[in-house]
């Protein structure tokens, strides 16, 4: 039996991918007493950030569905609702890929005594695709199989400088707390480099050796303009990939995305309905709005036309239903904790489940925190 009508050289599909555009307003680096520093007086405080770095969605799709296990839907982002569940499981959360949306909202990290603004984007796809049967990689459909279900979804942190001028950090990561992947500021790996240098000690990188394979930096802010508009772009193959989550591949410059020519093949594009001044690619991707809600409205979403304020998290902060065949299985046992499952951000748990997404030891522990960025550790 097929299971795909395209693969490219590596054995990846190709008919498939998801892209992820974060919309950045950056400023470059600044030359000042300290040249790793990243300071500018010229570049002012962006006054509405989650509006002027809200991410761009794009989804290539398969060049045909009609081999696949599931429908071309399941590859678009929804906006989430909920109804009572059939299955018995109190109630079920639905993806309405109509009416496309993007829930965001800002928080703020304390790292090595200082504060720095973080904005959170989750957008969500129907389901997590079932396989085809086990004739080709009996192991693998099982791998598959035991983590489909309902909803699938993916989270975006964007870490500001303190003055909310340009991103230091970009992370994605599985709505499940799965594939955890760090990108930094150029300039961030920039000074990191300097400080191993000025020690006269070789480089390693951004990430410490004992950091997950994921993570990288990307060039985020151009060296050669001090205040510009860029854009980072998250590449993640559809639904029909290694697993069935919608799995991240990479992350390059949006400059780079369009010279790779982004709009071959069929799509969609989802733009913030209130972006200005975008410029867009042409090609054969079809444009549609994306909505920005507050990610609140999830926690007091009512169920089948109740006015009765329920949210779609149940009570272990998974998302009602969307529990996979394993899953199932656990809760049966009465386990508390279900890998693979989608989850509110504010419990996701990453590199396989050992660290608090939210902790700044987080970055102390895989990532080289230049001293002429961020300061001296603490303690």
């Amino acid at each position: 039996m097929k299971r795909h009508p395209s693969k490219d050289h590596r054995g990846r599909t190709t008919a498939g991918i998801l892209v992820l555009v974060a919309l950045f307003l950056a400023a470059g680096c600044a030359k000042d007493d300290n040249p790793a520093a990243l300071t500018s007086n010229t570049v002012p405080a962006v006054l509405e950030p989650l509006k002027a770095f809200q991410p761009l969605l794009v989804q290539q799709h398969a060049e045909s569905y009609a081999e696949l296990p599931y429908p071309e839907t399941s590859d678009l982002i929804g906006r989430l609702s909920m109804l009572p569940d059939p299955e018995g499981f109190d109630y079920a959360v639905q993806a309405d890929t109509g009416s496309p949306v993007m829930y965001a909202f800002e928080t703020t990290m304390t790292l090595r005594g200082r504060d720095y603004p973080q904005l959170i984007y989750a957008f969500f796809y129907p389901e997590r695709p079932m396989p085809l049967g086990p004739e080709d990689n009996f192991f693998e459909w099982t791998s598959r199989f035991l983590y489909s279900g309902l909803i699938d979804g993916k989270v975006i942190r964007i870490t500001l400088d303190a003055e909310k001028r340009f991103p230091l950090f970009v992370e994605v990561v599985r709505n499940c707390g799965c594939s955890w992947q760090f990108y930094a500021n150029k300039a961030v790996d920039d000074a990191a480099r300097q400080e191993f240098e000025d020690q006269g000690t070789p480089y390693p990188g951004l990430g410490k050796p004992d950091a997950p394979h994921d993570v990288q930096y990307v060039w985020v802010l151009p060296e050669d303009l001090p205040s510009a508009r860029d854009h980072v772009v998250v590449v993640a193959e559809e639904g029909w990939g290694a697993s069935p989550h919608h799995t991240l591949a990479a992350c390059t410059s949006y400059e780079q995305w369009l010279a790779n020519g982004p709009a071959v093949g069929t799509g969609v594009l989802y733009v913030p309905d209130d972006a200005e001044g975008l410029s867009l690619p042409a090609g054969t991707l079809e444009v549609r709005p994306l909505s920005r809600l507050n990610y609140e409205t999830l926690r007091t979403l009512p169920a089948g036309g109740s006015d009765q304020p329920v949210g779609i998290f149940d009570g272990f902060g998974y998302v009602w239903n969307a529990y996979s065949p394993l899953t199932k299985l656990m809760r049966a046992l009465g386990a508390k904790e279900f890998p693979g499952t989608p989850r509110d951000p504010m419990h996701l748990e990453v590199v396989h489940e050992t660290m608090d997404f939210w902790a700044p030891s987080l970055y102390e522990r895989f990532i080289y925190l230049p001293e002429s960025i961020f300061g001296p550790p603490e303690g």
